[in-house]
């Protein structure tokens, strides 16, 4: 991260308050390195990082009248950048409970419909698997782990190093292929 020093971050500082988007561009070009690295280091997703960054700087411009001075430029920022990315991580959190229950409720109609018409359990997996042997390994895979082995699509996208959402695109397309 390049360091301005106090003087000079005082005076872009002052500019931006004032209006002058030059002096704030001149200020995130110094600080967002360091944000993005903040950001990555709680999420763990490129992408979001960045977008998490875009939004940490869009905030500060839009409260940049709120700055009082009484901390550093770059602690203010990085407590909103912090904050982002912690709402983010919550907003996950309750979207994966979400889903848990869903799947929790999903399985249990299943094993009620199937046991209601007899049918025996192995040979729905059979049919599952050979239905999944005409999607990619990718997609395979992601199913697999979602439905059989419980991980949510965190930990896969963390286990399989892809991001979160292609994590969820994939199991979309392999339930919508199975549902053919």
């Amino acid at each position: 991260m390049e360091r301005l020093s106090p003087e000079s971050e005082k005076q872009l500082l002052l500019s931006a308050q004032k209006g002058d988007e030059k002096a704030f561009t001149s200020l995130m070009t110094c600080y967002r390195p360091g944000i993005y690295h903040l950001c990555y280091g709680i999420i763990h997703d490129q992408e979001l990082a960045e977008d998490l960054t875009q939004e940490t700087f869009l905030h500060a411009f839009h409260h940049l009248h709120e700055f009082r001075g009484e901390a550093k430029f770059y602690t203010w920022l990085y407590a909103i950048a912090k904050n982002c990315s912690l709402n983010v991580l919550k907003k996950r959190e309750r979207e994966e409970n979400k889903i848990k229950k869903i799947r929790g409720k999903e399985h249990q109609r299943l094993l009620r419909l199937f046991s209601a018409k007899g049918e025996n359990l192995e040979e729905i997996k059979e049919f599952i698997e050979e239905k999944l042997s005409n999607l990619s390994l990718a997609h395979q895979t992601v199913f697999r782990m979602y439905v059989f082995e419980g991980k949510s699509h965190r930990d896969i996208s963390q286990k399989l190093n892809i991001p979160y959402g292609t994590s969820r695109s994939r199991l979309h397309y392999a339930k919508r292929y199975l549902c053919k």
